[in-house]
């Protein structure tokens, strides 16, 4: 206890604080999962990346007439990020990968879902 006239002793003790470093703002995960028909822009609506589709979602049986057979196409569509690339709209009726940079878009209509394979490499 301390009387008057008694000095009190402040005891300091340095508190060393440790900065976290920052992470980077990555912004949401990107889409990799299957994609339906519809328009798509690389590094906004999917990841960038190689994509690849097995081709048309269905193949339609032979018709009466002999050597005719009636197959649905696959039809996919990239713009590049300056807003050119192919103008035609392309069509197979096999398996296909294609290479999206990012801003690049993919329209597709008729194709099996797109699976995500992986970053550009």
């Amino acid at each position: 206890m301390l009387g008057l006239g008694a000095s009190a002793v402040a005891v300091g003790v340095a508190l060393a604080v440790t900065k976290m470093p920052e992470l980077p703002n990555t912004g949401p995960a990107l889409r990799t999962d299957p994609l339906a028909d519809g328009t798509y822009e690389a590094g906004l609506d999917m990841a960038p990346g190689v994509w690849h589709t097995d081709g048309p979602r269905d193949v339609h049986a032979y018709r009466p007439l002999p050597d005719y057979a009636t197959v649905s196409r696959c039809r996919y569509r990239l713009v590049s990020a300056d807003g050119n690339g192919s103008p035609e709209t392309q069509e197979t009726v096999a398996a296909v990968d294609v290479k999206l940079a990012p801003k690049m878009k993919l329209a597709t209509d008729g194709c099996k879902g797109w699976r995500y394979l992986g970053p550009l490499g």
